[in-house]
């Protein structure tokens, strides 16, 4: 169901489904099964909603995967090892994460930050450095 949700919003630019997931929290209890192209569709989807600097969508698709990503299953096995064999987490993982969190610090005004970071980090600390970066400490 979740790929699907993604896929809708990839090819029709419909993000319903995506919220209306995240609003009856389906990922917190049922396994997931995406197909093996399914990371590949959400970093696409992510590319271009951050392309287009729309900070409520991105936001959706990061709480989505943040809630469904540890009950993801590809064919068979885990996501997150899926994942690693595929080379993501260990070649993308770090740049990934930073060009996001860059993206979404610019695009994001600081009320709005305060406001989203405990939804983005699950981590405190995280959270609060997030909350606590200026949009003027970035060199551009």
């Amino acid at each position: 169901q979740l790929e699907k949700c993604i896929d809708n919003a990839l090819r029709k630019n419909d993000f319903k489904p995506l919220k209306t997931l995240l609003q009856i929290d389906i990922c917190e209890d049922v396994k997931i099964k995406c197909s093996k192209q399914f990371f590949h569709k959400l970093d696409d989807l992510m590319c271009r909603e951050l392309n287009k600097k729309d900070i409520q969508t991105v936001s959706t698709i990061l709480v989505s995967f943040g809630r469904c990503g540890k009950n993801i299953s590809i064919l068979g096995k885990a996501g997150l090892l899926t994942m690693i064999k595929q080379g993501l987490v260990q070649k993308m993982n770090y740049d990934l994460q930073v060009a996001i969190v860059e993206a979404l610090c610019r695009m994001t005004p600081e009320k709005q930050r305060q406001e989203l970071a405990c939804q983005w980090f699950s981590m405190d600390f995280i959270a609060n450095a997030f909350k606590g970066i200026k949009v003027s400490e970035f060199e551009t």
